[in-house]
């Protein structure tokens, strides 16, 4: 992955990355020299927010504490912003079929008279588990 050769500290910090605060992040900020040059406290506004006040202040000094000692590769970074601003849309694509679907097996669902029956049966017996 991208950020495996030019911010190999992320991961590590934000381990589920494709949630909303690493996905934010990777957005705003996916290299060192991007977390560098941020508002601190501007940042630290923006991912309270969006992680819904769980990611906290020592977080976000620690994402800045390893973007100043990063061993990543400081070469190439427009063209990995490209391909990353890529694989992201890419990804928000297949999540947005995902829900497509979804809702399309819901709907075919519905229209099965026993299916409230069976699926209440079956979150009842995986409660049990």
């Amino acid at each position: 992955m991208l950020l495996d050769h030019y911010f190999p500290e992320f991961p590590k910090l934000f381990f589920g990355f494709l949630i909303a605060t690493g996905r934010f992040l990777i957005s705003k900020c996916p290299f060192p020299t991007d977390v560098l040059k941020q508002n601190v406290l501007l940042l630290r506004e923006q991912v309270y927010r969006v992680s819904r006040c769980r990611i906290d202040d020592e977080r976000i000094m620690e994402l800045r504490q390893a973007a100043a000692t990063s061993v990543g590769v400081d070469q190439g970074i427009g063209g990995a912003r490209s391909r990353l601003r890529h694989l992201l849309a890419k990804y928000e694509l297949c999540e947005q079929h995902q829900k497509e679907i979804i809702s399309e097996i819901e709907a075919y669902l519905n229209c099965i008279d026993y299916t409230p029956f069976r699926l209440s049966r079956e979150k009842k017996v995986l409660t049990q588990l």
